[in-house]
């Protein structure tokens, strides 16, 4: 008799789980609609805060930045070798400089001899905020699209030579 109690006991067990089974089968359509609807909602929601913070994030980096200039120090016996690629540029640019007297961030003038000598966010202000301030011969390489001229020049340099337009331009 013991036996059978047990049996019957777990097979009852079994027939509710299955019941709760088939009621949660039956649901199954609606939930999966509103957990799709409120999944697409938070994907949303989480790519706004997303784009958010690299918005500000960029403009954290970029905002302490101006005042931009290139320009050639080209002697005038490499110029007249001609040629993008023998060209001596100077980028200036403003940003705040640590002064370890005052203990404090000052706004200095900051100089780099070259592209290659560029910080990543002072060569992103410069493509982005800046690109007038990009030599024609550079942005020759690439017209329209300061960014991929830029790649180019810096591509140039590391083969050491140029293809297209700017190797025309002295």
């Amino acid at each position: 008799m013991n036996t059978e109690i047990s049996r019957l006991s777990s097979e009852l067990e079994a027939a509710q789980a299955d019941l709760e089974l088939a009621e949660r089968i039956k649901t199954a359509r609606a939930r999966v609609a509103d957990l799709s609807g409120k999944l697409a909602d938070a994907q949303a929601e989480y790519r706004q805060e997303q784009e958010e913070a690299a918005k500000a994030a960029r403009a954290e980096r970029l905002g302490r930045i101006s005042n931009v200039r290139v320009t050639d120090k080209t002697s005038s016996a490499a110029s007249a070798q001609g040629g993008v690629l023998h060209r001596v540029w100077q980028i200036d640019w403003d940003a705040p400089k640590w002064d370890h007297r005052t203990n404090t961030s000052p706004v200095g003038r900051h100089t780099a001899h070259g592209f290659y000598d560029l910080r990543t966010n002072v060569m992103e202000y410069l493509l982005d905020e800046a690109p007038e301030q990009i030599p024609a011969e550079i942005l020759a390489l690439c017209p329209g699209d300061p960014r991929e001229a830029m790649c180019e020049y810096l591509a140039a340099r590391r083969r050491g030579y140029t293809r297209g337009p700017a190797k025309e331009i002295a």
